[in-house]
């Protein structure tokens, strides 16, 4: 989905700008209606729609698949990948349906609050496989003061020689 939405988009902006301009000025809704009418004849425009189908419909199958194996490695097999290309389809199917810009402002605000609602889950999940707040704190503040860090210490630079996990 954020492949979709990033690279469509720029793809567009940077190959599709001049054809995008013909259809706006003269009024064409699709390119296989340009086409159509630049070629004179409705099978252009229909070899246009069937050339889009045969390749569109193959890359959104992959990388929904693709999307369903992400979501089943990042939940460690809890959520399997036919439920995950679920989800992701049920997000693509929501935002096409709807359509428009006022779709676009609500798709993003439902994702908003999943974001946010995922990111409280995830603190909550990560405080308990811890052992809870002062486990946390007691975990870290026997990694700061540990002086064989993986990274390294700060060497004195920032205000004192600790731990280079701790430097921003």
């Amino acid at each position: 989905v954020g492949l979709i939405a990033i690279a469509v988009p720029l793809s567009g902006v940077l190959f599709l700008k001049r054809q995008w301009m013909i259809g706006r000025r003269f009024g064409y809704l699709s390119s296989g209606e340009m086409y159509a009418d630049y070629y004179r004849g409705e099978a252009i425009g229909m070899l246009a729609v069937v050339v889009a189908v045969l390749f569109a419909v193959p890359l959104v199958a992959i990388q929904f698949k693709a999307s369903g194996y992400l979501i089943e490695g990042l939940t460690e097999g809890r959520v399997s990948r036919q439920w995950g290309m679920g989800i992701i389809a049920l997000a693509v199917l929501v935002h096409v349906a709807m359509g428009g810009l006022r779709a676009v402002a609500r798709v993003g605000a439902a994702q908003f609050v999943f974001l946010a609602l995922g990111l409280v889950i995830a603190t909550f999940w990560v405080l308990d496989s811890v052992g809870g707040w002062e486990a946390l704190q007691d975990g870290l503040a026997r990694l700061g003061a540990s002086k064989d860090a993986i990274g390294g210490t700060t060497g004195g630079q920032g205000g004192g020689d600790f731990d280079a996990a701790f430097a921003i």
